[in-house]
């Protein structure tokens, strides 16, 4: 089918070129004209003046943008060594002869040898095309009254010039005409009159309507839809060499075809459009690689694109390199690199909000460049600008001038970070992250650790809370791990670890028992308690921790050196367990979060047996009570995250 459907729309190309036949010739000749023999013609006994006039002429008939007749004016002058102030001056010294007019009326739009002047520019657009009848002046005078420059801006009189200039046979009018009529939203006789103009503009030559017109046909605009007819146009623009027109034809066989052969297609029509130097294509192929898209899934090659993409200065592809840097997919990790390019994409004009939440973090927290409150401020207020509401009020009703520098402090660090942190998970920044994420407090040691490195081997997503650096050299290195560095005990740090996680998984112990200091376990699930009323309600479905033989149903079941042996020689940590375990299960009842409490006896560091018993009231001796670590690890991957069972209950652990 597909096919047939190539094989038609070649035919309804070959008709095309036949039809236009008459038109094609002169582009061709014209062009080689250009290439090879315009200069040395030129240059033979031919002013300046009448070489530029003559360049104007030639680019017009060829349709092309006015910034590609300025550069190519330029260059012509650059390359004569012809200054444009005297250019000018021998032009406007023939004013009177007409076939001058429209040159100069361009000389004075895009200040060539003179200052930018609307009112002359447009002045002599319109002594063109009343006294002239030059159809490119009648074209530029509708774009002076439809912009408003040079004149006020007037609609009618924009589309009586369009129409005068359509009628004089130009094919940039026709087209303007058609996009004219085409944004008055609502007029469906105006939608179907713009198809008309477009289909007079295309079949003269203009790509740009040929890319309109394929738009109409492919999204029934103005016209009944027709792929074939959509692609047909989109290939006859295309093959003239327009960008756009192959980025579009990449986009409809990648998105919308039916098999892998026709996604493929559409990634050669992208690759196409790079080699060109297309930077919007560049992006498209970068998208194709990191999601398989007619091409092999590859990250690296995704990044390296996008890489490409963004040092052409496209800020899309910034957002993209410096997420790939955060998470360190396709690269290795590198917060300096993601916080520059962070800055790269935050210098678009119209910057999304999610950019800005994020470079704000980067001076918050820091990450990748220096603590700077004053600038995360100034984001701050641009996010403000940019959402028409006062981001900083949600929580206070402070005035965001009005206090002092102190309060500011106090106000960032434990409510406005807050806020960021959600909305940058509403915007669902890290969409890029399809496992689940886990926040792992306590994974540096014991269970914990043997968890992360489960985990990470099953495809979960894993953020850790370590201390130090050297804490993290016991976790493994893998792609899907990312590092907090921070303290359980701070809000921020604990925000920083579940933002984007669903699961909360808890094992924080004291550093020795000799040495319990301040309670650990309780004090870090209050603060992660704390942190979750920060996030959108139902972002976290489960929270596991992982507590001591002894409490509740287990002491019960217990014998006697069990029973009372751990209130007599490490009363503290006892308290500390017995109090995060209340803690955890008061917070998940009010919150409607489900929560699995573990209670092992004595762990070893022996491998995976599998051979365990659980139960919330299970008889403990001395024969059973001691448990891998590993094994506490895989009991709870299992059963709690992926089986969803053991919800709201604490539980035994021990040995078969």
């Amino acid at each position: 089918m597909f096919f047939l459907t190539e094989i038609r729309t070649f035919i309804h190309f070959l008709c095309f070129k036949a039809f236009e036949v008459s038109r094609k010739w002169k582009f061709y000749i014209t062009r080689l004209y250009h290439l090879r023999y315009l200069d040395v013609i030129l240059t033979v006994g031919w002013s300046p003046v009448d070489q530029v006039l003559a360049i104007w002429n030639e680019e017009c008939d060829l349709y092309e943008e006015d910034i590609v007749i300025v550069k190519r004016i330029y260059d012509f002058l650059r390359k004569k060594e012809y200054n444009a102030k005297i250019l000018f001056q021998k032009v406007f010294e023939q004013r009177d002869n007409l076939k001058y007019a429209t040159l100069l009326a361009f000389l004075y739009h895009y200040g060539i040898g003179v200052n930018i002047d609307p009112e002359r520019a447009f002045e002599w657009y319109k002594i063109a095309s009343e006294v002239k009848k030059d159809a490119v002046a009648q074209t530029q005078l509708g774009w002076c009254h439809s912009k408003g420059f040079g004149t006020p801006v007037d609609k009618e009189m924009a589309f009586y010039w369009y129409k005068k200039s359509t009628e004089g046979g130009y094919a940039v009018a026709a087209c303007n005409l058609g996009n004219y009529l085409n944004e008055r939203i609502g007029e469906k006789l105006n939608k179907q009159k713009a198809v008309i103009n477009y289909e007079i503009s295309a079949k003269m030559g203009y790509i740009y309507a040929q890319l309109c017109l394929g738009n109409c046909y492919y999204y029934g605009l103005g016209t009944t839809k027709n792929v074939e007819l959509a692609l047909m146009w989109y290939r006859i623009a295309a093959h003239a060499g327009y960008d756009e027109a192959m980025i579009q034809l990449g986009e409809v066989f990648v998105e919308d075809g039916r098999s892998e052969t026709e996604k493929k297609i559409g990634f050669q029509w992208f690759k196409k459009a790079a080699d060109s130097g297309s930077s919007k294509a560049m992006l498209c192929i970068g998208h194709c690689y990191y999601n398989g898209k007619g091409v092999e899934k590859n990250l690296e090659t995704s990044f390296n694109w996008y890489l490409k993409c963004a040092k052409r200065g496209n800020f899309v592809a910034s957002h993209w390199i410096a997420l790939f840097y955060l998470e360190g997919s396709g690269t290795k990790r590198n917060f300096v690199k993601s916080f520059y390019w962070w800055k790269k994409a935050a210098q678009r004009p119209d910057s999304p909000n999610s950019v800005l939440y994020e470079l704000t973090v980067c001076y918050l927290f820091p990450r990748g460049t220096n603590k700077d409150l004053h600038k995360a401020i100034e984001l701050q207020r641009k996010v403000h600008q940019n959402s028409k509401r006062d981001t900083f009020n949600v929580h206070t009703n402070f005035s965001f001038d009005s206090f002092s520098w102190c309060n500011f402090r106090c106000l960032v660090e434990h409510q406005v970070t807050a806020v960021i942190f959600s909305h940058l998970y509403s915007s669902k920044v890290y969409s890029m992250s399809e496992p689940i994420t886990i926040a792992v407090f306590g994974g540096s040691s014991g269970v914990g650790r043997k968890f992360v490195k489960q985990v990470l081997e099953r495809g979960y997503k894993v953020r850790a809370l370590v201390r130090t650096g050297s804490k993290s050299k016991a976790l493994p290195h893998h792609e899907n791990l990312e590092i907090v560095y921070g303290n359980a005990f701070d809000w921020l740090h604990v925000l920083a670890t579940i933002r984007p996680a669903s699961i909360i998984f808890q094992s924080i112990g004291p550093a020795s028992l000799s040495d319990m200091g301040e309670y650990p376990t309780s004090k870090a699930q209050r603060t992660i308690n704390a942190a979750v009323t920060e996030l959108p309600k139902g972002q976290i479905k489960k929270m596991i921790l992982i507590s001591v033989v002894g409490i509740g149903n287990s002491c019960e079941n217990a014998p006697a050196l069990v029973k009372f042996g751990g209130d007599w020689v490490v009363p503290k940590l006892m308290d500390d367990k017995r109090a995060a375990e209340n803690i955890l299960k008061e917070f998940c009842g009010d919150s409607g979060i489900y929560w699995t409490t573990i209670r092992p006896a004595m762990m070893n560091n022996l491998k995976i047996t599998k051979k365990y018993h659980v139960s919330e009231d299970t008889k403990i001796t001395l024969f059973n009570a001691c448990v891998s670590r590993a094994d506490v690890a895989h009991f709870t991957l299992e059963e709690v995250i992926e089986k969803n069972l053991w919800l709201n209950k604490a539980i035994t652990f021990t040995r078969c």
